[in-house]
């Protein structure tokens, strides 16, 4: 979508200087995101099975073993995450790495996107269109999320990604077998990274099935897809034993407690149990994600067809597939296949924002491909009021963002100005000057970048309670600072956690905590262990 006037005159130059300040501001909101990383306290905890790894342990404990860890993800999930150990020295950094990378894995595929279309755009206007997807991205709450924190989402979304993306590698609308194997290889590891994506492997099955490939070819595909789930599950159940991976990835999510609606991520206080209070959530569920995303998309792609209808299209239903793009197709039906599992997460107790991600993301790229992408082997070639309908309500959706973002410039300026001022920084200073001292339960990776020490995370401890598999004394003492009598905790979660740790401490009492920590962000409490 090229300026209609010259660079350097007119309207042109005004046009230039407004993207200039468009990304400045994504750029700063941006920063503003990975800068307040440190201060989502559920980020250490996902963090601290990556340290537990890098310090040499398995990924998954034997049941009855191990600290409480947050090891009920693919363990791929962890090895992405890998490079925040660079920065074991400091917590903040590391988080920050951490945030990072999560939003690489969005900013890869798009990449790719982009760099296919390279003989069509300019540099700057590769930048423009790939900031202009990015600020869908930072518009809704769910993906804004996802891209920032730590969470098994990032790489499953990656590698999910990169599955839909190698189906787009073929000519004359036949998908190569060595693009439908890459595929399915990149759909195993995003399932090792994630379980809930499961549906992906269903792509490269369904476009070979849609294809003129052989049995044998399809026999072929479906044997290796086997084969690398059996040598993933070999590798990881010598190293760990298969009781823990099993307990890990199978047992533990699939107990945790469903039924409740999340309706704008607040539980549903009307929420049956049961099988019918489990189904009546998903659908609920189904019915949020697509009011929060699909109504402004589907318009743009309502558009997209009135405008190549009217150039020469075709409105039968079997000519569908033929007006849109063919990585566009495979976008969408990506979506459609995992928003069952993706709705089915977000009824789940402990759900958040990040459950919606591969609905929202493929629903999001498969529009951004209807701007971008060529249509090969077609006559009348798309025309340019099919692609600028769609650019324009795009765009409109990313400048209502940069409003607010332009609202919020002051305060993410202040937050990249003291993105090392934080809980996690404190509590890593403290466990450093005085080890084994003080047990903080919601901060274990901030505690072993003090100690190098990993001790139970009370989240997790009480999420295998809630699925049925509790934690038990004696487990739960082996992992505290052995000479420890004293807790420190969030001030937002002294409820919470005061109700759970009683069940395994007595003679709670708050108490004065290090004068290094500030008072108005910490909880002390003085405890006994119970006989």
């Amino acid at each position: 979508m090229k300026s209609d006037g010259p660079a350097g005159t007119g309207p042109g130059i005004f046009i230039e200087v407004f993207k200039l300040l468009a990304i400045a501001v994504c750029a700063i909101a941006i920063g503003g995101k990975i800068a307040a990383a440190p201060q989502f306290i559920f980020n250490d905890g996902r963090l601290a099975p990556v340290f537990s790894m890098l310090h040499g342990n398995p990924p998954f404990y034997a049941p009855g073993t191990g600290p409480m860890l947050n090891t009920v993800y693919g363990p791929l999930s962890y090895v992405y995450y890998f490079p925040c150990g660079c920065f074991i020295q400091n917590i903040s950094l590391a988080i920050m790495a951490g945030s990072v990378l999560s939003l690489l894995a969005f900013v890869i595929p798009l990449g790719i996107i982009l760099l296919r279309q390279r003989d069509r755009f300019g540099g700057r206007e590769m930048f423009w269109l790939g900031a202009l997807c990015l600020l869908q991205v930072l518009a809704y709450g769910g993906l804004s999320s996802a891209a920032f924190i730590i969470h098994a989402d990032a790489p499953a979304v990656l590698f999910a990604s990169l599955c839909v993306l190698a189906l787009g590698w073929g000519e004359a609308g036949i998908t190569s077998r060595r693009a439908l194997w890459i595929s399915a290889a990149c759909g195993v590891l995003a399932i090792w990274s994630k379980q809930t994506y499961a549906a992906v492997l269903l792509m490269p099955l369904a476009v070979m099935l849609m294809e003129k490939h052989s049995w044998k070819q399809r026999l072929a595909l479906l044997g290796w897809i086997a084969s690398l789930n059996a040598i993933l599950l070999w590798i990881f159940s010598l190293w760990c034993g298969f009781g823990a991976v099993e307990e890990n990835l199978l047992k533990i999510p699939g107990a945790i407690p469903s039924g409740q609606v999340l309706f704008l991520y607040a539980p549903d206080p009307h929420a049956a149990g049961g099988v019918i209070g489990h189904l009546r959530s998903l659908i609920v569920s189904i019915h949020i994600m697509f009011g929060k995303y699909l109504a402004p998309y589907l318009l743009c792609f309502l558009f997209y067809l009135f405008f190549r209808i009217k150039n020469g299209g075709t409105a039968t239903a079997g000519s569908l597939a033929l007006l849109v793009p063919r990585i566009s197709g495979f976008f969408f039906l990506a979506a459609l296949l995992n928003l069952p599992l993706a709705a089915d997460s977000a009824t789940k107790i402990g759900a958040a924002a990040n459950d919606d991600t591969p609905f929202a993301w493929f629903l999001i790229l498969g529009i951004f491909c209807l701007i971008v992408e060529k249509k090969q082997n077609t006559s009348p070639p798309i025309g340019w009021q099919a692609n600028r309908a769609v650019y324009a309500i795009f765009a409109t959706i990313a400048l209502l963002y940069l409003a607010v973002a332009t609202a919020h410039l002051p305060k993410n300026l202040r937050t990249i100005a003291h993105a090392f001022d934080n809980d996690e920084a404190t509590i890593a200073a403290v466990c450093r000057q005085s080890p084994g001292k003080y047990y903080f339960p919601w901060n274990p990776a901030a505690v072993y970048a003090g100690e190098r020490k990993l001790y139970n995370w009370q989240y997790i401890a009480e999420l295998r309670g809630l699925a049925g598999r509790p934690i038990t004394p004696d487990q739960f003492y082996r992992y505290l600072p052995p000479n420890a009598s004293t807790i420190g905790l969030p001030v937002e979660y002294v409820t919470v956690a005061t109700n759970f740790l009683s069940r395994y401490f007595q003679n709670l009492q708050a108490c004065a905590g290090p004068a290094a920590a500030p008072a108005d962000r910490f909880a002390w409490y003085s405890f006994e262990r119970r006989p």
